[in-house]
């Protein structure tokens, strides 16, 4: 709250080696991925600042009007999208400066925009982005026609800056909630048959086959995906190469439930008649989501590390 950004190393116990001065609060800061002596500010004055390391200096800015409140680099770092207190979303082509290139309102029809928390590229397909805000949705957007591609519900996101995040190969999500829990969805849904898909009552534009469990009574702040070497440290004799017999329990909504002592998660899916026949088919999908590690944080001040070790129960 000093209106700096500062930067440290860490092979540097406890020195500063940088600060970079505005003229607001700071409320985001990226580094390009592809050049780590440049980094992105956005700041409650409405500008999205890039800065040179070296020379701690402003190269060039952009100018949103609005409160910023998220803001991010492609994965090639050829684009930068912005968000705003209002529900905007600004996206820019990006060399050695900004470059306006569209922008979007993030909301529903019916009620005025929230607060745009956070955004996520999916992995390996960088004209894809997911967005989350204060409306309690998650929304993907193509960037090729800057469409809405799928909004996924199920969380509780009023007030909080909380933002979801894709598993490391792009078919699970995950995010926090304001009421104490951790919510992951499939970013594909195998119950959507290839004809007739209104039979399930489900649609390809909406998703709101979650997985969920209490992490705590408070606000969830952060919730991700551990990186394959935690997975392969926790679980040494597991191997995804034989699939469980029936459907993920990370495809359909159940129960999760963690064993402290042990660390590792359990889950009993509840059934549902018109989609019993869905979740008894085999699912390939249903490995990852098994051994998947979760690390999830909140409020309350721990981290929890979580390891879905389970096969799904049918109840």
């Amino acid at each position: 709250m000093d209106r700096t950004v500062r930067m440290w190393h860490i092979s540097v116990d406890g020195e500063c080696l940088r600060v970079f001065r505005h003229t607001e609060f700071v409320t985001v800061v990226e580094f390009h991925p592809l050049n780590e002596m440049l980094f992105i500010s956005g700041s409650i004055d409405g500008k999205v600042r890039l800065w040179d390391i070296p020379n701690v200096r402003v190269t060039d800015f952009a100018d949103c009007s609005e409160m910023v409140t998220a803001a991010a680099f492609s994965p090639g770092g050829d684009k930068v999208v912005v968000g705003t207190l209002e529900g905007k979303c600004r996206f820019y082509n990006f060399s050695s400066r900004f470059s306006y290139e569209a922008q979007i309102d993030v909301g529903n029809r019916k009620t005025r925009s929230r607060k745009i928390t956070g955004f996520q590229f999916v992995p390996g397909e960088p004209e894809k982005v997911l967005i989350s805000s204060n409306d309690s949705r998650l929304r993907l957007y193509d960037l090729n026609e800057y469409q809405q591609r799928c909004k996924y519900k199920g969380h509780t996101n009023r007030s909080s800056q909380i933002r979801a995040s894709f598993s490391k190969d792009g078919r699970y999500i995950i995010c926090g909630s304001d009421h104490g829990y951790v919510y992951l969805w499939p970013t594909a849904n195998p119950v959507i048959p290839a004809v007739n898909p209104s039979y399930t009552g489900f649609r390809k534009d909406k998703n709101q086959s979650y997985e969920c469990f209490q992490l705590q009574e408070d606000i969830v702040t952060v919730a991700l995906f551990g990186p394959e070497s935690l997975r392969r440290h926790l679980s040494p004799s597991l191997s995804v190469a034989s699939p469980p017999t029936r459907a993920a329990s990370a495809l359909l909504p159940s129960a999760w439930q963690w064993s402290p002592e042990r660390g590792v998660l359990r889950v009993g899916n509840h059934s549902d008649s018109k989609q019993n026949e869905a979740r008894e088919q085999d699912s390939a999908a249903a490995v990852p989501a098994l051994r998947e590690v979760l690390v999830a944080a909140g409020n309350e001040g721990s981290i929890k590390i979580f390891e879905n070790t389970a096969p799904a129960r049918w109840l």
